[in-house]
């Protein structure tokens, strides 16, 4: 009986490290697909016309990939291809999603370019023009 008692604290010694490194763990870490589905909805969200017609969630899949070891890069390239996919349907909808979700600058010359296809001049203005990422606290 008298050992029982002891094993008692022990186990909860140990629960209490278990739990502990498990919510040491990071906790904004999320799978390729979950980002890329984020992304998607928040550019299909913003859709003002054509609402069927807005970016599958496998475009975000390379940007996405990159979130593990580049966040503000992955989010750069999340955002080119946000307003890539927007622009070939909506510009009204590419210009709101810069504007409200990512809360850019310039969100008439990130389009135009985008719209255009001249991925390193869209690139460039979005560096210039969007706001760092906000960091988790």
């Amino acid at each position: 009986m008298q050992n029982r008692n002891h094993a008692i604290p022990q186990t909860l010694a140990v629960l209490a490290l278990s739990v502990g490194l498990f919510a040491a763990a990071p906790a904004d870490a999320r799978t390729v697909d979950d980002c890329a589905l984020a992304w998607a909805q928040a550019a299909r969200s913003y859709l003002t016309q054509n609402r069927t017609k807005g970016p599958e969630d496998q475009v975000f899949r390379t940007a996405c990939q990159l979130e593990g070891t580049d966040k503000d890069k992955a989010r750069i390239e999340a955002i080119l291809v946000g307003v890539k996919s927007l622009m070939k349907v909506d510009k009204n909808g590419c210009r709101r999603f810069l504007e409200s979700y990512v809360e850019a600058k310039e969100s008439d010359k990130i389009c135009d370019a985008a719209g255009g296809n001249d991925d390193e001049t869209t690139r460039r203005l979005l560096k210039d023009n969007v706001p760092p990422r906000k960091s988790k606290k």
